[in-house]
Parts: C-alpha cells; structure tokens; sequence
C-alpha cells in the first residue's frame, strides 16, 4: 500500500459513505415524523401528481355529497308543504260533498263555502309562499332546481316537480273595439256586468247608462257577445222607457236567471232610495225582453265600470270598459295580445262555489283533480329523495376509494420506514468510527520520517 502525505482517499471515502448514511436516515426520519413517504417532489414526482389529483377528486365529491345533501333538504321542505296542501284538499272534498247533500240549507251551505274559500286561500299561500333559501319551490317559471352531483359537469341532476310545458300569457298590450248607443240626457254614469248570455262558453257584456226623458227615467246601452277571438258583435240594443221602474241614480246592473228557464237575464237598478227596477229577460241567444216593475227590493248598489275576463278563451285575462260623453255611452272590448314561454303549470285552484248543491259536484272534480296532482307530485319526490340517496352512498364509497389508493400512493410504510433507520443508523455509527481510523493513516508517514 502507498504512504502519502498528499490525499487521504481512504478518509474521503469513509466521509462519503458517512455523508449518504446521514441523508438517507435524514430522510428517514422526515418520513416517519410525517407518516408520509413523499413529502416533496423530488420524492416521487409522478407518484406526487398522481396523489394529488386523487385528492381533488376526492374533494369534488364530497362537495357533491353536501350538494345532494342540500337537494334532499329541499325536498324534505316541499314535501312537508304538499302534505299539508293535501290534507287541505282532502277537507275541500269533504265539504264539496257535504254541500251536496239535499238536507241542507242556503245558509248552511253557505258556512260550508266561507270554511272552503279560506282553506282555498290557505292552500294557494302554502304555494306561492314556500321556499328554501329564497327560491320558490312551486313558481311557475322554468328551470327547475340543479344538483351538481359528481365530478364532471355532466354530473348533474334537475329537480322539477312538474313537467315543463308551454305557457300562454297575457303581454300588456290590447287591441281595442268599440261600440256606442245614444241615449236620452244622461243622469248617472255607466255601468257594465259580464255574463255568458248565449251559453256558448265565453263571457257577454252587458253595458247601459241611466238618461232621462219626457219625465221618465231611459235605460240605453247594448249586449256585446264573444266570438271566440278578437272581434265582437253587438247582438242587441236597447232604449227603455222604464216609467217609475228605475228611478234616477247610481245604476247597478244585476245579473240572475229571473225565469228559472236556465239563461241569465239582466236586472237594471239604481241606488236613488226608490227600489223599483227593469228585466230584461233573455231568450237564450241574447236577444232581451224588457219590463220595468216599481217595487221590489234594493238588490246592489253602485256601478262597475270595468272588469276583466276572458273573452277569446286564450286563457289570459282581457278588458271591458264602459265610459260615456253626454248622451252617449261607449264599451270598449280590450282583448290582450298573447306570448308564449316555457313554465309550469300552476297549482292554483279555479274558482268555485259551494253555494248550491250543483255548484258543490262542480268543486268536487276541481279538487279531487287538484289532489291527484299534489299526490303525483309527493310521488315524484319520493322516487327524487329514494335516488338522491343512492348517489349520496355511491359518491362516498367513491371518495373513500379515492383517499385508500392516495394513502397506498403518498403514506409511509411505518414497518419499513423503522427497519431502514436502524440500517443507516448502524452505517452512520460504522462510518464514523471507519473515518476516524482513515484520518489517522498520514501519521504512518510521519513515523516513518522520524525513523
């Protein structure tokens, strides 16, 4: 063996074995104070990324699972309100036949009503007023509710109570028809009544205005029929001479089936304090009988000079408006341009009466056709709740799969981790003691030169 004075390359090569036993139990222990075997990117750079985006994914679905949390919350408060929209409705039905019964009375019949009409209004509150988080649950608008439920974009469900359909409504603006009777000097202002005159389905006009003549009290104005769409005919006209039948006043115009013949007939009536009043009996097809009668009973009191109805069957609401100038009275028919959107149907109940027995059959269908609704709806949220159950169960076990492959990837094995810092600490104590024998190999030489 060489003796040199120069390099001792067997100390350096003792402080490069010591060097790498350092680091490596170095990282040893940075791995078992962690727990986990990559700690930085020059660790396992793929293992790293691939780590990580088992983690995220892992995130997104647990968010998924809060979403559809949430969607099950939603659920939960709709079908509390439909559950007792149910129970309401099945009340209505009880008192719709209750109201049918014969045993009754006019003024029994009519507490049945007033206890109908309030749970009517009741059940419209519960539909217009139930939200979660400041969304109504049963608007008619489009769209429904989203559930993002997974992790792609894809991954999403709608929850919509009701199928979507095209909705038809009225858009502001009118296309306006007039018609006009000349009557005597006017002593009150107009009035209007609406009416289906001709049995065909579609609301009739009734229009008038109280003049005076010859020391008598005139009834002048027409009968405006619906065509079913956006013109009108005047079917009758009339001037009446009532004598003592009306007297001047506030005209109120009545409408009754005064015959009992099945057709509405047209009562003409002032406030002045004298209750006299004038038929107009009707032949079926809008055509009227006049005769005037001088006593009798103060039945309204009051003219209404406007209403809303739906003249053209379309659905939406339309505008009668009767005004006069001097001796002439003017209807104008405002039948409202139409548009088209996507929408739900609404919920709402149409009108009705339990006043009579006939009348209290009718309700009977509009609510036993309201409660299979409600109860086709309760059964798409139970089938909604039943599945979003089933993506909340496979979205967990999905991310607890995720998070055991990341662990099997990123965590250290403990076991190993142990066995291999007892091995380096054994090679960092040899490669001490090894370095301290190999620095002492220049003194041979010294040795040497005293000699």
């Amino acid at each position: 063996m060489t003796v040199t004075l120069g390099l001792n390359i067997s100390a350096l090569r003792a402080q490069n074995q010591l060097a790498r036993s350092s680091s490596e139990l170095s990282d040893v222990f940075t791995r078992l104070s962690s727990g986990q075997r990559i700690n930085s990117a020059s660790d396992d750079a793929a293992g790293l990324a691939i780590s990580e985006s088992l983690n995220s994914d892992s995130r997104v679905l647990q968010q998924a699972v809060r979403n559809t949390n949430d969607g099950i919350s939603l659920l939960n408060i709709a079908e509390s309100a439909l559950s007792e929209a149910n129970n309401i409705l099945q009340r209505l039905e009880e008192l719709s036949i209750q109201a049918a019964n014969g045993t009754y009375s006019d003024e029994q019949r009519n507490a049945l009503d007033v206890e109908a009409q309030a749970l009517s209004e009741e059940f419209s509150r519960i539909l217009n007023s139930t939200e979660f988080n400041g969304k109504s649950l049963f608007s008619t608008e489009p769209g429904g509710t989203h559930l993002q439920i997974g992790l792609r974009s894809s991954d999403s469900l709608n929850i919509e109570f009701r199928d979507e359909t095209v909705i038809t409504e009225g858009d502001g603006t009118y296309n306006d028809e007039t018609f006009d009777e000349f009557g005597s000097s006017p002593v009150s202002g107009p009035a209007l009544a609406i009416a289906d005159f001709d049995s065909d389905g579609l609301d009739d006009v009734v229009y008038a205005q109280l003049g005076s003549s010859a020391g008598s009290t005139d009834i002048y104005g027409g009968v405006v029929i619906g065509s079913g769409g956006s013109s009108f005919a005047e079917i009758d006209t009339f001037n009446v001479s009532t004598t003592a039948g009306v007297s001047p006043g506030n005209l109120y115009i009545g409408i009754t089936d005064y015959g009992n013949d099945g057709d509405l007939d047209i009562i003409f009536q002032s406030d002045s304090g004298a209750p006299g009043y004038t038929i107009g009996e009707n032949d079926g097809s809008a055509n009227f009988t006049f005769t005037s009668y001088t006593a009798g009973t103060l039945i309204g009191s009051g003219g209404t000079t406007s209403a809303t109805a739906n003249f053209n069957n379309d659905g939406v609401d339309d505008l009668a408006t009767v005004s006069s100038s001097g001796s002439v009275v003017t209807l104008t028919m405002s039948v409202q341009n139409t548009q088209d959107r996507a929408g739900y149907e609404s919920l709402e109940l149409d009108t009705f009466s339990l006043q009579t027995a006939s009348e209290a059959l009718t309700a009977k269908g509009i609510f036993t056709t309201a409660r299979d609704s409600i109860q086709e709806l309760l059964g798409n949220i139970g089938a909604t709740q039943s599945r979003l159950g089933s993506i909340i169960t496979l979205n967990e076990s999905t991310s607890e799969q995720y998070l055991a492959a990341r662990s099997r990837i990123i965590d250290a094995d403990i076991a190993a981790e142990s066995a291999r810092m007892i091995r380096f600490q054994i090679l960092q104590q040899a490669g001490a003691a090894i370095l301290g024998q190999a620095n002492l190999q220049p003194q041979l030489a010294l040795q040497l030169l005293r000699e």
